[in-house]
């Protein structure tokens, strides 16, 4: 970095707030914000010495540096190597610069529930599958002995029936998973491992399985994709805000790739995954607009003639989870591809949160031409 903008100020802010593991990257994340409106640069508590090797520029303990850099990037580093760079600015928006198609979807369910189960039952055409905690988790299993957690086994699963692309494309392929809690089986190890004889007695398989960001992780290893690799937590927008966040890199990105966006919940009364395959590549389906506001936001308004769904009361299979949002994005699918309607806008309100929207339609087949 030094080589190519010069002598950086440099900081560090897990001196202050130590490990907090899944919550790491959003209190580095408030602090950036923090310091980008007070115009300082805090100093790295405890150094006082710079090591060999060490940034250009550390800023040491002592106060506040005061500047006003237009340019923040913040970096956070997770295990297993997932790692994230966050480039925070006072720069306006640029408009997408190319569009975004769904390729797809899948779904991993009680009871073997397929991509064809799902579309029959979110379009009433059957009855809701019957309920089966762990059956699904048991889907893959033998081919991923290293997966560990049955979030990790729901995504590779739910990904692997989009049966999308070849193993070079795979190069250009980013994961966007939308976490849930863990199970509260897992909670309960970790809590009875500490009262018994504290941290050091916590099962080293539960600790895993807590950290949000394992079953991507595992997932992205295990489907080989090498592209960007997101873990968000949004209650059961997640999918939503996992979808939007996908669809804006893809816009933006200067090359052509492919976007996995899926969700899994390994928490009672419903276990499932859910994978949607957005793409650069034409498909029937674009994606119109999308966006994050603040809770209480209008959004877009309806157009005419445009089917509106919205993600209301746990009402979905997902009963609550992160897999709602996208077994919303999947009814829309369904409902434009069956030529029920050529537009739908998805609202999707998170109380004391956040609005999320997305805008779909259909599109003359790939090849086709344009009347």
């Amino acid at each position: 970095m030094a080589a190519a903008l010069g002598d950086v100020p440099t900081s560090g802010a897990k001196h202050l707030f130590g490990h907090a593991q899944g919550a790491a990257g959003m209190l580095e994340t408030v602090a950036t914000l923090l310091c980008l409106e007070r115009g300082c640069v805090p100093p790295t508590w405890g150094l006082e010495t710079p090591r060999v090797g060490a940034p250009e520029d550390p800023v040491i303990t002592g106060t506040p540096r005061k500047m006003e850099p237009r340019n923040w990037i913040k970096t956070t580093s997770g295990f297993g190597g997932t790692n994230a760079t966050v480039l925070y600015g006072t720069r306006t928006r640029p408009e997408a610069k190319h569009p975004v198609y769904v390729g797809g979807f899948s779904a991993l369910g009680p009871s073997e529930l397929t991509s064809d189960g799902l579309r029959a039952w979110l379009t009433g055409s059957s009855t809701p599958p019957d309920h089966n905690d762990r059956q699904w988790a048991r889907w893959d299993r033998r081919s991923n002995p290293h997966v560990i957690t049955p979030t990790g086994v729901g995504l590779i699963g739910a990904c692997r029936r989009l049966n999308v692309g070849s193993p070079a494309s795979r190069e250009q392929t980013g994961l966007w998973v939308a976490a849930d809690a863990c199970s509260e089986r897992i909670r309960e190890q970790i809590s009875r491992g500490l009262k018994e004889g504290g941290p050091m007695s916590v099962p080293a398989a539960a600790f895993s399985r807590s950290v949000l960001t394992t079953a991507a992780g595992e997932a992205a290893t295990a489907l080989g994709l090498r592209g960007p690799l997101f873990t968000m937590v949004a209650g059961r927008a997640g999918g939503m805000v996992a979808a939007v966040d996908a669809a804006w890199s893809l816009a933006q990105r200067p090359s052509d790739g492919d976007a996995y966006v899926a969700a899994a919940s390994e928490v009672s009364p419903w276990t499932g995954a859910v994978a949607l395959h957005l793409t650069r590549t034409p498909t029937d389906v674009v994606l119109e607009d999308w966006g994050i506001a603040a809770c209480g936001s209008e959004g877009p308004t309806p157009r005419d003639e445009e089917l509106v769904l919205e993600l209301g009361p746990p009402s979905l299979p997902g009963n609550g989870s992160p897999c709602d949002a996208l077994l919303v994005l999947a009814l829309a699918l369904c409902k434009l591809r069956a030529t029920d309607c050529t537009r739908v806008l998805i609202r999707c309100d998170s109380p004391d949160l956040l609005f999320v929207w997305m805008r779909l339609s259909s599109t003359p087949k790939p090849g086709a031409s344009v009347a």
